[in-house]
């Protein structure tokens, strides 16, 4: 592992030369002047009307079949990896010798290849997700950010409709530690000064930071959640949630801002929907051979996946096949 300081003049070559794969201004908050409440003030976009984030009603979505969302090369292996603590978020660079990870397809117009994926978390873990799910916050949340191939640069393609496309995966908590974070949390201590960047010594995959289905998700057209929040953002909204202990998000909190105070929330308020539509994937599929169950069984209940109640099929069990009987001996 290595670290290593960016003094102010570099960092900001950096940022304009978008060397980390990331565009943000340097002249936001979220707190205080230079909060959310005024980022319409210097930016004007972000006093628009499709914005993130958003709650996402699970009452009020629009059910859509969708063609199988494909990502591929999400298992390719980095020739290098890095973060960066860029004063509002910790962005992970993966950088790869052929291809790059791209994803296409489901509510996806064109392919998109990879950017950079960051975080964005709260004070404590009852909130800190961006969007929400029937109102409801989770601790965490992870942006992995895509553009569009048609265009050769970030800006380029944030600046077009359909030029960028964001997976967002949503934490959940649990009582041990997710091992595929462990070497990205351990770095984490290392980069709790703006402008600080730590290597991987064992650069990570980039399924290894989801490694969850991909089937179920939500999605809309938003905006990036930062300045300049350019719109016609393709949002795609997992509905499973990844695991990480309360100890790895606690190391969040630890990173320092660019005015040095404590990195301890960083995501935007809620943004109305206005007149947008919120879809839940169906996604089309080759019919599966059916499998007999044993007629022993106990019938299956209700699902709640992410916020969406799944329906799944009752079994055939015996207290049936006991009422079929005295029914054709009544007959």
């Amino acid at each position: 592992m290595q670290t290593y300081n960016l003094d102010a003049a570099t960092l900001l070559a950096l940022i304009c030369c978008n060397v980390f794969g990331v565009t943000f201004a340097n002249d936001f908050a979220y707190n205080g002047a230079m909060g959310p409440d005024h980022w319409g003030e210097q930016f004007s976009t972000c006093s628009g009307k499709h914005q993130s984030p958003i709650n996402i009603d699970s009452v009020n979505v629009i059910r859509r079949t969708y063609p199988p969302l494909i990502a591929e090369h999400f298992g390719s292996q980095p020739i290098s990896a890095e973060i960066l603590n860029n004063g509002h978020t910790v962005v992970v660079r993966l950088e790869y010798a052929e291809e790059r990870p791209t994803v296409w397809g489901g509510p996806l117009v064109g392919e998109f290849v990879f950017e950079q994926l960051h975080f964005h978390w709260g004070d404590n873990d009852t909130f800190g997700s961006e969007d929400r799910i029937n109102n409801v916050s989770f601790p965490a949340e992870l942006h992995m950010v895509f553009r569009n191939i048609k265009y050769p640069t970030f800006e380029e393609a944030a600046a077009k409709s359909n030029g960028v496309a964001v997976l967002a995966y949503f934490y959940k908590i649990t009582r041990k530690d997710n091992p595929e974070y462990d070497e990205f949390t351990e770095l984490l201590e290392h980069v709790v000064k703006p402008g600080t960047v730590a290597k991987f010594s064992n650069p990570p995959l980039l399924w290894d930071f989801s490694h969850i289905g991909i089937d179920d998700y939500y999605t809309y057209i938003g905006s990036l959640t930062t300045p300049p929040c350019s719109e016609d953002v393709n949002w795609i909204d997992f509905k499973e949630p990844v695991h990480i202990s309360a100890n790895q998000i606690e190391r969040f909190r630890h990173l320092h801002t660019n005015d040095n105070s404590p990195m301890t929330h960083n995501y935007r308020p809620l943004q109305p929907l206005n007149d947008r539509t919120v879809y839940s994937s169906l996604t089309l599929r080759e019919p599966k051979r059916r499998i007999k169950q044993p007629a022993s069984d106990i019938p299956f209940v209700d699902n709640m996946v992410g916020g969406a109640t799944m329906q799944k099929p009752f079994v055939v069990g015996v207290a049936t096949i006991m009422l079929s009987l005295s029914l054709l001996v009544a007959v």
